[in-house]
């Protein structure tokens, strides 16, 4: 593949489509398209929804998920590959045989497991796959605490962090904003590698509930990492951008609809 020095990152996004435009495939393009990689899309599902919840999900055949992603992996130079909502048990170990063939790729997981307003968007035979097929392919998950609980299949941070690192998976970086005390004036995210934890950060607590932040975060070490493929300490530096840029984000965001707050990603310095 020939390549010149103003080449962008390829960033392979796998996601749905979410017609707000809050998260989703929307929602990674911007956040791509903002650190100056190029997005790449394979659609994963179709959905019918809002700001405030989801009515419907109809998945891709597996099928239409490897014909979509093949090409553009034979074709252009992918720097990192970005998975969100993936839509089936089929899709998710249609994703394990293509990982597996292209292994030297970053894969960075976001595992969705429902929406904001609490529609449940995989079952808990699909979270089996994905810890089973899936995370031991995968060079980042970035959970929230309810996701990794169900993940790990029990009620404890330290146990289910020690869980998916026994299942194969490397790198975590966990998010407690859903889960920590609202009347906290901080949120506080931590870096786990091979099940030990390295890092920790801590941001202030913005006042609303957002759409899409799960898939800016993922979008954003994806796109860190496309940027940066062979720096030292590369998923560490990742993990603080992607948090950084996701905080001003939200910190940016305004309420389009009747629910949650949607981020902007286009979001200028001052």
């Amino acid at each position: 593949m020939k390549t010149t020095r103003n080449t962008p990152p390829v960033v392979l996004i796998i996601a749905a489509n979410d017609p707000s435009g809050g998260a989703g495939i929307v929602a990674d393009i911007e956040t791509v398209s903002h650190h100056q990689c190029q997005p790449a899309c394979v659609l994963t599902a179709l959905t019918v929804q809002d700001s405030v919840n989801v009515q419907r999900i109809e998945a891709v055949t597996a099928e239409l998920l490897l014909a979509q992603a093949e090409p553009i992996l034979a074709d252009m130079p992918v720097a990192a590959i970005k998975i969100g909502l993936i839509g089936s048990t089929a899709n998710i170990t249609a994703l394990a045989t293509l990982l597996k063939k292209w292994r030297d790729i970053p894969v960075v997981l976001d595992p969705i497991l429902r929406a904001g307003g609490g529609k449940p968007l995989a079952s808990q035979d699909m979270a089996a796959h994905m810890v089973q097929e899936l995370l031991p392919l995968t060079t980042l998950l970035t959970p929230n605490i309810h996701e990794l609980l169900s993940l790990a299949g029990c009620s404890e941070i330290p146990e289910a962090v020690e869980k998916l690192a026994a299942a194969g998976l490397e790198w975590l970086l966990l998010t407690t904003t859903d889960e920590t005390d609202p009347l906290s004036s901080e949120v506080t995210n931590q870096l786990f590698c091979q099940g030990q934890a390295v890092a920790s950060w801590r941001w202030p607590r913005l006042p609303h509930t957002y759409h899409g932040s799960g898939c800016t975060l993922a979008a954003a070490a994806a796109s860190a990492i496309a940027l940066a493929p062979n720096a030292p300490e590369q998923i560490l530096n990742a993990a603080y951008r992607a948090q950084a840029f996701t905080w001003q984000s939200l910190a940016a965001g305004c309420q389009l609809g009747q629910g949650q707050w949607h981020p902007n990603r286009r979001f200028t310095t001052p």
